[in-house]
This record gives C-alpha cells, sequence and structure tokens, in this order.
C-alpha cells in the first residue's frame, strides 16, 4: 500500500510471469495453481539468488528465524 513497496511486488509480478506462466500452458485454472505452487517451492527452496549470496530464501530465512524454520519440517 505504499509506493517504495510496489516495486518489489511489480519485480515478483515479473519474475513469476518470465519463469513460470510465459513457460507452462496450462490445461486450467486448477492446473494454473498448482504448477504456480510447485515453481514457488523451487523457487523458494531450491533455486538460488544472487542478491542473497548465492542461497535460496530458504537459506536467508533459517539464518535469520532458527526457532521458526525448525518448525517448518522443511
Amino acid at each position: 500500500a505504499s509506493p517504495w513497496r510496489n516495486g518489489i511486488i511489480e519485480r515478483s509480478n515479473r519474475t513469476d510471469n518470465e519463469e513460470c506462466f510465459e513457460q507452462i500452458r496450462f490445461a486450467c485454472s486448477d492446473d494454473r495453481r498448482y504448477q504456480h505452487r510447485l515453481w514457488e517451492m523451487q523457487y523458494n527452496f531450491q533455486r538460488p539468488h544472487q542478491g542473497l549470496g548465492n542461497r535460496t530464501p530458504f537459506q536467508v530465512y533459517k539464518e535469520h528465524y532458527q526457532l521458526h524454520a525448525g518448525a517448518r519440517n522443511l
């Protein structure tokens, strides 16, 4: 709801479009949701991010929130 956050959301939308929605053909809206969820899991748990020192978002999360990350059982 603030202008400085819009850039983050727009960048996230662009990444979703480029790496997921433009790459996969979906049979229906349920298939689209399912495929997007699979892509999100790969993006957050397996794909290294250059801006995070080639770590995954979950690795960074575990470093900063050890108590919460341990409870996730992932």
